[in-house]
């Protein structure tokens, strides 16, 4: 069952800034939606994977130039 967090509620819950979960929902890093006028809305689960999918592309041996 999905857990709609506010960006407030998704940053005390990571521990970051409200910011910082603002930048990373406009750079696209996690997902997020927004009913109508409504403020925008995460679900923590989606944002977890988002999270892991993305620590795992960054922390990912690279290739070797030589």
């Amino acid at each position: 069952m999905p857990q709609f967090l506010t960006a407030k509620q998704l940053a005390q819950r990571l521990g970051v800034k409200e910011a910082t979960v603002r930048v990373w929902q406009r750079k696209g890093l996690i997902p997020s939606l927004r009913a109508s006028r409504r403020p925008l809305l995460f679900d923590l689960n989606d944002v977890i994977d988002a999270m892991k999918v993305h620590s795992a592309m960054t922390n990912s041996p690279s290739e070797n130039k030589s």
